[in-house]
């Protein structure tokens, strides 16, 4: 593959003012996580947050690039109801480096992949607090992994960057968006069986009573969430950040936030440690035996 060089433009531009963090510095930034985190937007296409004047100013989401990808740059043609959409698929470090050059400070990616997208391989549980106490949260992701290997099912946690927590479990694509979504809210359904007093699938905020929202909306076709390594708009450039488990409840972590690790740090958390979630492919399994089982426990 060769080389292609990205020109950075505008390159002082300050896109965080409260930290006088640049656009320099986002496209350094992406470069530098970029071997970490293409394995996992590989085939993913893309929904972009764009803030050209910063993250003070106004800011857009953009899923269509028709007109704009560069010719050496994935795409991923998807139908749309009078016509279609080409998001932008990012494979190879420059297409991170040249996304972050037009302001694209947060990535959300698709569930699927480009050869496959009515087939996720992928669910995510959002875990959505509604105050700042984050121990509930961290024990309602645990409550999601145990119920999960209850179903065989392997999981795994990372950090928003925004308040809360994604617990995500690696699939075979070997089955439609609707089934999965299906599966999903009866796990959490599980979960918030097991402390409905500080847990809820309720997605009225008026109704959720300060409760953590378990949110299962994202495995939709088409839906997206955060993608791991990817800057959020917020002061601080938090970022999202994959986990080991135990980290949740390490004691030097009890402080932890979802908003903890930020773009300024992720570099030599990578350079310390391997990503938690470097395997997550490996380990995808079929919904078709928890299923199974879900209709058992139904009956």
């Amino acid at each position: 593959m060769s080389r292609i060089d990205v020109e950075v433009t505008h390159g002082d531009r300050v896109l965080f003012p409260a930290n006088k963090i640049t656009k320099r510095d986002l496209v350094e930034y992406y470069r530098e996580v970029s071997d970490v985190m293409l394995p996992h937007l590989k085939g993913r296409p893309l929904n972009v947050q764009r803030f050209p004047r910063g993250i003070d100013q106004k800011g857009f989401l953009q899923q269509d690039f028709a007109d704009t990808l560069p010719d050496w740059m994935s795409g991923a043609e998807v139908t749309k109801e009078g016509g279609t959409l080409v998001h932008p698929v990012a494979e190879r470090r420059e297409a991170l480096a040249w996304l972050a050059n037009q302001n694209c400070i947060t990535l959300h990616m698709w569930q699927s992949r480009r050869r496959r997208l009515h087939s996720p391989d992928r669910l995510v549980f959002d875990l959505d607090p509604s105050d700042s106490d984050f121990a509930v949260v961290r024990a309602t992701a645990h409550a999601f992994a145990g119920v999960l290997d209850d179903f065989g099912l392997p999981s795994y946690v990372q950090t928003t960057g925004s308040r809360g927590l994604h617990v995500v479990v690696p699939l075979r694509a070997d089955t439609d968006f609707d089934t999965a979504r299906q599966f999903a809210r009866d796990v959490a359904e599980a979960v918030v069986a097991d402390d409905e007093a500080h847990r809820t699938i309720e997605a009225r905020k008026d109704n959720r009573g300060g409760r953590v929202y378990l949110d299962i909306m994202r495995n939709a076709y088409a839906q997206t969430a955060v993608a791991p390594y990817s800057v959020r708009a917020r002061p601080g450039a938090p970022v999202a950040t994959p986990l080991e488990w135990d980290e949740l409840d390490a004691l030097k972590n009890r402080s932890l936030r979802a908003d903890r690790f930020t773009l300024r740090d992720i570099p030599k958390r990578l350079a310390g440690q391997r990503d938690p979630w470097a395997d997550m492919s490996r380990h995808a399994r079929s919904l078709a035996g928890p299923m199974k089982r879900v209709a058992k426990l139904r009956a």
